[in-house]
């Protein structure tokens, strides 16, 4: 009797370990696509059963879903989940995992009209950045300074916006995205143009 328990028990954890081979590899697929196809990204995680992941995985899952909805520009009408996720990953993961997540916060906060909330989540996501790892996520943290310098735009706030547009531009190029860097340049002349001032909208150049 015992021994069959035993093989029954040998089963069960060899099946749950295929199964979460199987999550992993659908979650890196997922991954893989979510920037230049966020909509495949979530037909991907859709697809995922969260029976048999370990909590690290479906952690992952919903930090993956959550951030191919903000890419299909989903109007976020709560931050429970965000701030879930940022519980978890302060204490796990990477700090690319904790910056994605406390940039989702903000995002989500932004949506909600909670304009200096989301400001304070996208400057904890900038400091979780760790710019000396070469693995550092560079376009996420363009992002997240671009999110922030709009914000400042809205305020009229040159100073502050111009100071976070120009890091945006900086890790955008780190990244070698060259179209981000582009847009994020003519947001620059666009405060310039906004404030009348043709001739350091010159210099800038």
């Amino acid at each position: 009797m015992l021994k069959r328990l035993f093989h029954i028990a040998i089963v069960l954890l060899l099946l749950c370990a295929c199964g979460s081979r199987e999550a992993k590899q659908m979650l890196d697929k997922a991954e893989d696509v979510i920037n230049e196809n966020p909509s495949e990204a979530i037909t991907i995680l859709n697809s995922i059963s969260i029976d048999g992941l370990s909590h690290s995985q479906c952690m992952r899952r919903l930090l993956l879903l959550t951030n191919a909805q903000n890419k299909c520009d989903t109007m976020f009408r709560s931050d429970s989940i965000q701030r879930m996720l940022v519980d978890y990953y302060d204490h796990h993961g990477s700090a690319n995992d904790q910056m994605l997540a406390h940039y989702l916060l903000g995002r989500a906060r932004y949506d909600m009209g909670e304009v200096p909330a989301a400001l304070n989540s996208f400057q904890n996501a900038a400091n979780c950045a760790d710019t000396t790892d070469f693995e550092c996520n560079y376009a996420q943290l363009s992002r997240v300074y671009a999110q922030m310098s709009e914000i400042f735009y809205y305020q009229n706030l040159i100073e502050e916006d111009l100071k976070y547009n120009n890091l945006a531009i900086r890790y955008a190029w780190k990244a070698k995205d060259t179209l981000a860097a582009i847009l994020t340049i003519a947001g620059n002349i666009a405060v310039y143009k906004k404030n009348g001032n043709a001739r350091l909208c010159a210099l800038h150049l």
